[in-house]
């Protein structure tokens, strides 16, 4: 009896040691393959031929008229009120010389996501002719729907004969892609034919005066990727992150502007 209590006792114990072997084993061996993906991916990193050199995100408010240049009433205009927010991508080459693998053949943006308060009416991304970067001009026409094709162009339009008011880019990025975000607040927004105003942040701070509004319901985040083919046909892609905090910005002048230069992973990555 004892011997055979022995030979069970040896079994279990037998089991047991089986049974931690080869989750040892196998965790070793998946931490292996884990540790071999990162490294792969870390390698592409490195070697990835595109950066994000910097970002400027432009920030202010303006009212489009909503009766037609006629008054709503004897003392009062109608307006639209809107938050919006220009922002200018920089993309940059790793190597100065220019080669196949430096430089675009084709570029979109999509998965296009916008995370913002309930308060306001819409959120909307648009394409922005650069020439307008910091003004409140864009035209309904360039509203993003769920993805963005640029032209890729060879020419470097030293001569200015190329336009900027449809979506092209250079393949040797030397033009920044160039985004709004309007954020339509109050489409009845009343304003008295006997004042004067400026029509940047300072008609947001009026709107607050007059109605109760919190402008911490302005902030919001919004992010999408730019997706990028190479002339030597690989594709990269950046997942752009902003996080608009406009309630904590200086508006001294009627408007912000931020130039970012510091990210903790600039490069694209190869997909």
């Amino acid at each position: 009896m004892k011997k055979i209590f022995l030979s069970l006792a040896l079994i279990v114990l037998l089991i047991i040691l089986l049974y931690f072997s080869y989750n040892f084993l196998y965790l070793r061996y998946k931490t292996n393959v884990e540790a071999e993906k990162i490294e792969a991916e870390l390698e592409k990193y490195e070697k990835s031929p595109f950066l994000i050199e910097k970002e400027a995100i432009f920030n202010s408010a303006s009212a489009r008229n909503n009766t037609d240049n006629k008054k709503f009433d004897e003392n009062n205009w109608l307006f639209t009120l809107l938050q919006y927010t220009d922002i200018a991508i920089y993309i940059k080459p790793v190597d100065k010389k220019l080669t196949s693998a430096n430089t675009i053949k084709s570029l979109y943006i999509d998965n296009i996501k916008i995370d913002s308060s309930d308060k306001i009416l819409s959120s909307n991304l648009y394409f922005l002719d650069a020439q307008n970067f910091g003004t409140d001009i864009y035209k309904d026409s360039d509203l993003i729907e769920e993805k963005l094709e640029y032209t890729v162009l060879n020419d470097k339009n030293k001569n200015n004969i190329i336009k900027t008011n449809t979506p092209v880019f250079f393949s040797d990025s030397s033009n920044p892609i160039t985004l709004k975000v309007v954020n339509t607040i109050d489409n009845n927004f009343k304003l008295s034919t006997n004042e004067f105003y400026s029509f940047n942040s300072k008609i947001l701070d009026k709107y607050i005066e007059q109605n109760e509004f919190d402008i911490k319901n302005i902030d919001y985040k919004i992010s999408f990727d730019i997706n990028i083919t190479s002339n030597d046909n690989v594709n990269y892609s950046y997942p752009i992150q902003i996080t608009n905090n406009y309630s904590s910005l200086d508006f001294d002048k009627g408007y912000n502007l931020e130039v970012k230069n510091n990210f903790t992973i600039n490069k694209f990555i190869e997909k």
